[in-house]
């Protein structure tokens, strides 16, 4: 995997025209982790991915080689993942159903939380599923609950975090819908 995302991040930042010094900028990780994450020398952690996905403008799946597919199948076992810094979220990704979306499945072990996540592009959304256990989605100055079964959709366009507000390990769907 971090042979496709080197070489998807070189792309892309190619083709939007911009130097390691300006996706610095955007995405708040420095340019000599970025030259190193490009040349494959350094696997970023799942916050630098995050943020590097959105300073490009593209899902963090289409770095990691999920392509958008007529009929898209994702086996059990077949999920890329990747792990918080802290050893904390699981992050699953699933499917690219359409072009600007992602579906990912996290599991958040009791007492821990998944990001802060940067911000998203203006008009993004992300909407939650609980399989199991309570969430708390902090979001600007949105705070929602949320437990097994609920749903929710929440504009992301400020930073944000999901805790852990539970008793058990949590897992939820999300699916992350950007603007066209």
């Amino acid at each position: 995997m971090e042979k496709i995302f080197s070489e998807a991040v070189r792309r892309v930042r190619r083709e939007r025209g911009l130097t390691l010094e300006a996706l610095a900028d955007r995405s708040g990780v420095s340019r000599a982790a970025l030259s190193k994450i490009e040349r494959g020398e350094r696997t970023p952690s799942l916050a630098n991915a995050l943020k590097i996905a959105e300073a490009l403008a593209v899902p963090l799946a289409e770095l990691i080689g999920q392509s958008v597919e007529p009929v898209s199948v994702t086996r059990a076992g077949e999920t890329q993942r990747m792990r918080q810094d802290d050893g904390g979220a699981l992050r699953e990704a699933l499917l690219r159903p359409y072009h600007g979306t992602e579906m990912v499945k996290y599991t958040i072990p009791v007492g821990s939380h998944a990001g802060p996540f940067p911000a998203h592009e203006s008009g993004t959304r992300e909407a939650f599923v609980v399989m199991d256990g309570e969430i708390e989605i902090q979001s600007g100055d949105h705070v929602v609950t949320l437990a097994t079964g609920d749903a929710a959709a929440v504009p992301v366009h400020c930073s944000h975090t999901i805790v852990n507000a539970g008793k058990v390990d949590e897992v939820y769907l999300l699916l992350i819908g950007r603007p066209r």
